[in-house]
């Protein structure tokens, strides 16, 4: 047998195994730096507001007495929310105005059972303010200190020792209008209790619908909602490497058998 033949495919083999490799490594930096452009993970930050209403009211409810009244709306949590502001519109038509002035405290609260209702709700942050431009659908904006809400749902609203006769929790009544996402409560002035909503029992917790009314309160939160991005052009980028790892072992496993071929018919063997 000649002893250059198996020397001789061998060098045939590796040609083309070579040849391949270079052909196939050069795409590999462009993929990396696709991979790397779109699938880089980066954090996307946009501003949210979450409403009920559509930022003009129907009517106001209150108390003929001069005692605490908290109201209150649900929203389902979008996840990444940082509740950093509450925004409430107060009073209805000209008579508004006598609410001017009053103090308030807006409430942050949480859901722990996730089911909506607040009768179980936890105050995660509160802040002060005074009504302003009660009657004219005017939103007085207060911030409270970012705030990360980490339950599938949460409450905002506000607590006021109301004027007798003065009604300041303005409702929107116009269609479309939500179920049993808006709710009411009070106690005597004074003695109104957010930390434990169901304590409260001049009026009792309930939604308004339960109170025989239909509407919405004119009560919003402002959020910063973070987002992750990049996910998509992780997979686009696996995608190209299993591609590229097919077409590598599908073109390998041709060069092998060419030079299989080359050993045993390029130039038989001789006998000796």
């Amino acid at each position: 047998m000649n002893p250059l033949e198996p020397y001789r495919c061998f060098r045939f083999g590796a040609r083309k195994s070579v040849q391949f490799l270079a052909k196939t490594v050069r795409h590999i930096p462009i993929i990396v730096f696709v991979g790397c452009l779109f699938c880089s993970p980066a954090d996307r930050v946009n501003a949210f507001i979450y409403s009920l209403d559509d930022g003009t009211a129907e009517a106001a409810v209150g108390l003929r007495l001069n005692n605490d009244l908290i109201a209150l709306n649900s929203f389902a949590t979008v996840s990444g929310t940082t509740i950093d502001t509450i925004s409430i519109a107060f009073g209805f038509g000209p008579n508004g105005d006598a609410l001017n002035g009053t103090p308030f405290q807006a409430v942050l609260w949480n859901d722990p059972n996730g089911d909506g209702n607040p009768s179980d709700a936890t105050v995660l942050a509160t802040a002060n303010g005074f009504v302003a431009g009660a009657g004219t659908n005017t939103f007085v904006p207060l911030s409270i200190s970012p705030t990360v809400v980490t339950t599938p749902n949460f409450f905002v609203g506000f607590i006021l020792t109301q004027p007798s006769g003065i009604f300041p929790a303005a409702l929107d009544q116009t269609p479309p209008t939500f179920d049993n996402r808006s709710f009411v409560t009070a106690s005597a002035a004074g003695a109104g209790n957010i930390f434990d909503l169901t304590a409260n029992s001049f009026v009792p917790l309930t939604t308004i619908e339960g109170a025989g009314i239909s509407g919405n309160w004119l009560i919003r939160a402002g959020a910063k909602v973070t987002q992750r991005v990049g996910d998509s052009g992780r997979w686009a980028f696996l995608l190209g490497l299993a591609i590229l790892s097919g077409i590598f072992v599908r073109r390998f496993s041709q060069v092998t058998q060419a030079g299989r071929f080359c050993s045993n018919s390029d130039r038989p063997s001789r006998r000796g």
